[in-house]
């Protein structure tokens, strides 16, 4: 048995309502290939919830600029400072 593991899930439950396993599963979609496979990958808000998490605010800008929402993006971070 793992005790670790029960123990960190009490502690996810409590913080964030869901197990680790429920957390890992979170924002996973699966999407088609055209070459007809799918594969299983995040969603945009997983995405850029990891990049907020891991404070990569250059990766964050990068796809922003892409979507067309840098500036928007841009003052909301400088709000947060």
């Amino acid at each position: 048995k793992f005790v670790y593991a029960n123990e960190a899930d009490v502690l996810n439950v409590a913080l964030f309502g869901m197990t680790a396993k429920e957390l890992l599963v979170l924002g996973v979609i699966n999407y088609k290939l055209d070459s007809g496979n799918t594969i299983r990958v995040y969603d945009l808000d997983k995405t850029i919830c990891d990049i907020i998490k891991k404070k990569n605010t250059l990766k964050l800008y990068e796809y922003a600029k892409k979507m067309n929402i840098y500036n928007k993006v841009k003052d909301t971070f400088e709000v947060f400072g």
